[in-house]
């Protein structure tokens, strides 16, 4: 919901409230190519709802404040730069206050405002417009572009959740049976008589890539919808068209990835 609490004339931000904040600078990420990694500018946006260590005995409405020393744990638009930021060495990671209020504070730490700035991608870049109120557009916006942004901002959010249903599914076990098909590869003896993955675990592995597959095909469809409502048309703050649609793009070189494992795995 929208903050209904002011600190100093300015909202206050806590994690029950709608806020976003986009980084004004490019956030530069090295990005694999044919010819190696190559530094390419990218968009990067953090959303109030992944706060992290913010209040702990005040609360607004139930819900943590952010403070001095709190973050939005996380951020995305530089997905496809996996090399990491060319200052970080990493993407899609946490952001950090900048500003704060000076005279009002809370668990004794300075209480964070809508419009106070903010660094981006563990200090990768920064975000100088200040932290926003994404339910009320910006000034400047056409007609067409106004009646847009709230359609824009619920399917973002859509996408974003099956983004993150992806991320989080069967991390742990996938990764831990990833290791062990490389080790059963590097092997490479029929006769072992003890392989790294029996058959029930390549059965397994190979579920969870299917399952991995269909949340990808997921992501790209509702990344398809987002560019097909023309949402990159509006000049959203800290992106620089077509940065959605190389995201986009990048998801489907994660899907072909995964559905090349997938036939590998099935030759099995």
């Amino acid at each position: 919901m929208p903050t209904d609490i002011s600190v100093d004339g300015l909202g206050l931000t806590y994690k029950g409230s709608v806020g976003i904040s986009n980084a004004t600078i490019p956030d530069v990420c090295k990005t694999p190519s044919p010819g190696g990694p190559i530094p390419v500018p990218y968009p990067n946006i953090a959303r109030q709802s992944s706060l992290q260590n913010g209040t702990t005995t005040v609360k607004a409405h139930g819900q943590m404040i952010a403070v001095k020393g709190s973050q939005y744990g996380s951020s995305n638009g530089d997905e496809a730069g996996t090399g990491g930021g060319v200052k970080s060495g990493v993407n899609m990671k946490a952001t950090d206050w900048i500003t704060y209020s000076f005279d009002v504070k809370m668990d004794g730490q300075n209480a964070c405002r809508h419009t106070d700035k903010k660094f981006h991608n563990n200090k990768n870049t920064v975000d100088l417009a200040g932290n926003m109120d994404p339910n009320n557009p910006p000034a400047g916006l056409t007609p067409e572009q106004k009646a847009l942004w709230k359609p824009c901002i619920e399917q973002h959010d859509k996408y974003k959740a099956i983004q993150k249903a992806e991320a989080d599914h069967r991390t742990a076990e996938f990764n831990d049976l990833e290791t062990k098909v490389k080790e059963h590869v590097r092997r490479n003896n029929p006769l072992d008589p003890n392989p790294p993955l029996t058959q029930a675990g390549w059965r397994t592995f190979r579920q969870i890539q299917s399952e991995k597959v269909v949340l990808l095909w997921q992501l790209c469809d509702e990344r398809e919808k987002y560019i097909d409502m023309g949402c990159d048309d509006i000049p959203w703050p800290g992106s620089k068209h077509p940065t959605t649609e190389a995201r986009r793009n990048a998801h489907y070189g994660e899907l072909n990835r995964m559905r090349d494992r997938l036939r590998k795995t099935d030759r099995r």
